[in-house]
């Protein structure tokens, strides 16, 4: 996977990576705090009503784009920290929902070492949203 910083026009900040590979545009910083899922789908809300970055389809990842930013050579965390310096070393809610559940539980991505589990929505976790980016928007 390759990715590449997205600096908005003015000041030069970067707050945001693109996953060209995947067409997917990550949250830098996340939430500050673990939250329970109602939550993280409220902390994503919040984003987009305050159209974070100019965007306002903000999203909880899908298991299989979260878990793609796992690092196997890292630990502690499993994430190359160049592209994302404040990920904390702990579990990141994902949309996708434990198959066998009834809805109330939810797979999450732990990059102290890349492992995942699933977690029922009252547990807690951290919040990286991502969007999902045309090719032509890659492109700029």
């Amino acid at each position: 996977m390759t990715l590449r910083k997205y600096l908005p026009p003015s000041p030069p900040i970067h707050l945001a990576e693109i996953d060209d590979a995947n067409n997917l545009m990550w949250e830098l910083a996340g939430s500050s705090e673990r939250l329970d899922f109602k939550s993280a789908k409220d902390y994503v809300a919040k984003l987009n009503s305050d159209k974070h970055l100019g965007f306002d389809d903000w999203r909880l990842p899908e298991l299989r784009e979260l878990h793609g930013l796992v690092d196997y050579t890292r630990h502690d965390p499993a994430i190359d920290t160049d592209h994302f310096p404040c990920c904390k070393s702990a579990g990141y809610w994902t949309s996708t929902a434990y198959a066998p559940s009834h809805g109330d539980v939810a797979w999450v991505v732990y990059f102290f070492n890349g492992s995942v589990s699933y977690v029922y929505h009252y547990g807690t976790a951290f919040v990286r949203a991502v969007r999902s980016m045309s090719p032509e928007e890659c492109k700029s």
